[in-house]
């Protein structure tokens, strides 16, 4: 569980007037923002090679509903993005998927296995969580938020994060949760 109760003050009086600005984009671009400063992260084996990425894409699966349940976003180079162009890029895909104005095609195995995920479940608070085995170990971590709650006069949301040892560890997640902490009180 996150403690959001800094991140939402700030991004309320420093962030929420940029167009097509929300509180999960504000989470979003921070996460990228942390992910920059430990770049285990973003180390991808591919064809049995360790390669480092600078700027991966960003994966966003959004649930539309229906028979088709999920509609693929796919940020091409959002991690080196300011605040403003990231919020309003994140906010353009978004709409579009929930309108289903883009065709559901799924993300290709190259990207799929390469790319950074992160998903929200704004309707599931959740304690403990776990999706998406990878049948082809790259080294991609992937995020989940769930749904905001309050606690006393704190804000929180679930928090999921799946990592793969060969590239990380516990000792050096706890170090990325501390700075992304502190990045989201920053503004």
């Amino acid at each position: 569980q996150l403690d959001i109760t800094a991140a939402d003050t700030t991004f309320r009086s420093a962030c929420a007037d940029a167009p097509g600005a929300s509180l999960t984009a504000y989470l979003c671009w921070r996460l990228l923002k942390a992910l920059e400063l430990h770049p285990c992260f973003t180390w991808r084996k591919v064809g049995g090679q360790w390669c480092t990425f600078k700027n991966l894409p960003l994966f966003v699966p959004v649930a539309v509903g229906g028979r088709e349940r999920y509609n693929d976003v796919l940020l091409e180079s959002a991690f080196g993005l300011a605040w403003g162009a990231f919020c309003g890029r994140y906010h353009e895909a978004v709409s579009s998927a929930l309108q289903l104005r883009l065709p559901f095609d799924p993300v290709g195995s190259a990207v799929w296995n390469i790319a950074l995920f992160i998903g929200n479940l704004p309707t599931l608070q959740f304690t403990s969580f776990g999706i998406h085995t990878q049948t082809v170990s790259t080294g991609r971590p992937v995020f989940y938020f769930g749904k905001r709650y309050r606690t006393g006069d704190g804000l929180y949301i679930p928090f999921y994060v799946q990592f793969d040892h060969a590239n990380t560890d516990p000792y050096v997640l706890n170090l990325f949760l501390e700075d992304y902490q502190r990045l989201l009180a920053e503004g």
